[in-house]
C-alpha cells in the first residue's frame, strides 16, 4: 500500500495518493528556484529594488491578483490551480540559461505571479478532496513526500550549480513542476471539481470577515505582528549570507536541506497533531519554536551556528503550512470559504511586499543588524499577543452574515 494511505479514512486515499505523488515533483520544482533565485541575483549585483523584488515575488499575485478574482468567478477551482502552472512553471528553465539580474527576475516574478494566484481556489479544492476526519493528517503525510522532494533537489541544486551545470537544474526544475501540475489535475474527476466562486471582494467583505469571525480577526492580528518580523529577517538573509559570509550554492543547498528535513519531520508530526490540538495551538506551537532566530542569525560568529535557525524554520514554516487552511476551513461558514482564504492570502500579500522591499531598500542604511532586530521584536510580540488572547480566537464559531 501506498505509504501512510492506511492511516486515512478509504474515501481519501486515491486523492491522497495523487496529491503526495504531485507533492513530491513540486518539492523538487521549488527546492531548486526558491532558495536560489535570490542569491543568485545578489551575486550577479542587483540592486536594492531588485532583491526586493525577487524576494517580493510570492507575495505579488496575491495583492495584485485581488482585484481579479471576481473575474474567475465560474471557472473549475482545479482548473486555475493547474492549467496555468502547467505552463508558467516550465519558464524557470530560462532562469538556467539567463546571465543578467534583470532575465532572471523577469522569468521569476511571472511564475511567482502565476504560483499565488490559484492559492485560493487550491483552498476550495483540498475541502473537496479530503473528508473532514482525514484532511489534516493527509496535508501533513502530503508535505512529507514534499519536504522530502525538497530535501534532496535543493542538495543536489547547489552542486550541480557550483560544478557549471546551472542550466540542468532548472530544466529538471521546470519540467518536475509541470509533472506536479499535472498529476495534481487528476485529483478531482474534472467534471467534480467545485466552482471558484468568490464573491464581489470589495473592502467592505474585509470588515465583514473579520466581524463574522472573531477567531478569523485575532488570526490576522497574531500573524501580522510575528509574519511581519519574520519577513523581515527572510528578506535581509539572502544579503547577510553572502556579504558576512560569502556562501556558496552548496552550502546553501545543504542549509535549506536542512529546513527542509526538519519541515518534512514537521508535516509529518504536526498533522497528527493538529487533529488533537487543532490549528490554533499547531500554529502557536510553531511560532513558538522560531521566536529566537533573528536573534540567533545576528550573533552567529561562523556559517555552522546558522544551522540551528535554517533548521528550526522548518518547523515555523511547516506549523503555518499546515495550520493556516484548516483554520480557514474551521473559521469560515461554508459559501464564504474562499471569501476568506482571498482576505487572509491578500493580507499575507501586503506583508510580503512591504518588508522585502521595505528591508531591501533600506539596508543600505540601516544594515542587516536593525532588521534582525526589529523582527526579533515583532515575532515576540506576535508570540505573546497569540498566546495571551487564545481564548479569543481558540473557539472559532463563526455567524453566518445577513
Amino acid at each position: 500500500m501506498f505509504p501512510f494511505a492506511s492511516r486515512l479514512p478509504p474515501e481519501d486515499r486515491r486523492a491522497y495518493q495523487l496529491d503526495a505523488v504531485a507533492a513530491g515533483f513540486y518539492g523538487v520544482f521549488i527546492g531548486i528556484c526558491n532558495p536560489f533565485v535570490p542569491v543568485i541575483l545578489k551575486r550577479l549585483g542587483a540592486t536594492p529594488f531588485e532583491m526586493g523584488l525577487s524576494l517580493a515575488a510570492p507575495f505579488l499575485a496575491l495583492v495584485i491578483g485581488f482585484p481579479l478574482y471576481r473575474f474567475l468567478g465560474g471557472f473549475r477551482a482545479l482548473d486555475l490551480v493547474t492549467v496555468p502552472t502547467f505552463f508558467s512553471r516550465l519558464i524557470v528553465i530560462a532562469i538556467g540559461m539567463a546571465s543578467t539580474p534583470r532575465a532572471i527576475l523577469t522569468a521569476f516574478v511571472l511564475v511567482q505571479f502565476v504560483e499565488s494566484l490559484g492559492m485560493s481556489a487550491w483552498t476550495r479544492v483540498l475541502k473537496e478532496i479530503y473528508s473532514p476526519r482525514g484532511r489534516s493528517p493527509a496535508m501533513g503525510f502530503v508535505r512529507f513526500f514534499l519536504g522530502g522532494a525538497m530535501i534532496l533537489a535543493t542538495a543536489i541544486g547547489g552542486v550541480l550549480m557550483d560544478r557549471g551545470h546551472t542550466f540542468l537544474a532548472f530544466l529538471v526544475a521546470g519540467i518536475s513542476g509541470s509533472i506536479s501540475s499535472l498529476i495534481f489535475s487528476r485529483v478531482l474527476p474534472r467534471d467534480r471539481s467545485p466552482v471558484f466562486s468568490p464573491s464581489t471582494i470589495a473592502t467592505r467583505d474585509i470588515a465583514r470577515t473579520f466581524t463574522t469571525s472573531e477567531a478569523f480577526f485575532w488570526l490576522n492580528v497574531t500573524v501580522l505582528f510575528y509574519g511581519f518580523g519574520n519577513l523581515l529577517v527572510l528578506g535581509t538573509l539572502p544579503t547577510m549570507l553572502v556579504e558576512r559570509f560569502q556562501i556558496s550554492n552548496t552550502a546553501l543547498g545543504y542549509l535549506n536541506g536542512l529546513t527542509n528535513v526538519l519541515q518534512t519531520a514537521g508535516y509529518l508530526g504536526l498533522g497528527l497533531l493538529l487533529t488533537r490540538l487543532g490549528g490554533t495551538r499547531g500554529l502557536l506551537l510553531g511560532m513558538l519554536v522560531g521566536v529566537a532566530n533573528p536573534w540567533i542569525f545576528l550573533l552567529a560568529p561562523r556559517l555552522e551556528l546558522l544551522a540551528i535557525p535554517f533548521a528550526l524554520n522548518g518547523i515555523v514554516f511547516a506549523s503555518f503550512d499546515l495550520s493556516w487552511p484548516v483554520l480557514i476551513l474551521t473559521m469560515a461558514p461554508e459559501r464564504e470559504i474562499g471569501l476568506f482564504a482571498a482576505v487572509y492570502t491578500l493580507h499575507m500579500g501586503l506583508r510580503g511586499l512591504i518588508a522585502m522591499f521595505v528591508s531591501n531598500l533600506a539596508l543600505p542604511m540601516l544594515g542587516t543588524g536593525f532588521f534582525f532586530g526589529l523582527g526579533g521584536v515583532l515575532m515576540a510580540l506576535g508570540v505573546a499577543v497569540g498566546f495571551l488572547l487564545l481564548d479569543r480566537w481558540e473557539s472559532p464559531a463563526t455567524t453566518q452574515p445577513a
